[in-house]
């Protein structure tokens, strides 16, 4: 005689959640692109998520200055950029109010063990570069404060990978962040 062994039945969010270790965010958001990509649950391993308005080119309710995007202003000012632009017709534009403290974030649904990569286009204002930061959903740093290092006044495309997503946790924030030096300014575009 065999034993039996009782094997839980699992949602379809918890099988997901157990069968591997990477999501990625936000890649080829093209202008006007078609959005069937997207979802609105947690990511499975391996998968890639074009994030709603990755591309800034949706405007909000004024706040957010975005739609998807959650503006945090600080002492800065974050504006609709529509002449400096990588692709399409809008870029976010962050400048420092003296605090280093103006951001844009988004919300990414992922789970615990999970790793966000993330690429964005960036420009700086020829002086400073803007900075990226990520936070999971307890409010800790899953990728610290970094640098884009692009100062200059041509568009690069930067990769960013945080550190995987603790348990408790069910998602990370994105930050696209000003320049760390009051007056100065940088644009972002996230799209491949």
């Amino acid at each position: 005689m065999f034993p039996l062994l009782f094997t839980p039945k699992l949602s379809y969010a918890q099988r997901i959640l157990n069968t591997g270790p990477v999501a990625y965010w936000p890649l080829d958001d093209a202008a006007g692109a078609s959005h069937a990509r997207e979802i609105a649950g947690v990511m499975s391993p391996g998968s890639t998520l074009t994030y709603t308005n990755g591309d800034f080119e949706t405007a909000g309710a004024s706040p957010p200055t975005f739609a998807n995007w959650t503006d945090y202003p600080g002492t800065g000012t974050i504006a609709d950029e529509t002449t400096i632009v990588h692709a399409g017709s809008h870029s976010v534009k962050l400048t420092n109010g003296g605090t280093g403290n103006t951001f844009v974030y988004a919300y990414i649904p992922v789970g615990p063990g999970r790793i966000v990569t993330f690429s964005v286009w960036c420009r700086g204002d020829g002086t400073r570069a803007g900075n990226v930061r990520g936070k999971d959903s307890a409010g800790n740093d899953i990728l610290a404060s970094t640098t884009t290092g692009v100062t200059g006044l041509t568009w690069e495309l930067k990769t960013f990978t945080c550190n995987p997503i603790p348990a408790g946790t069910v998602g990370a924030y994105i930050r696209l962040v000003c320049p760390s030096v009051s007056g100065n300014f940088c644009f972002f575009e996230c799209r491949k």
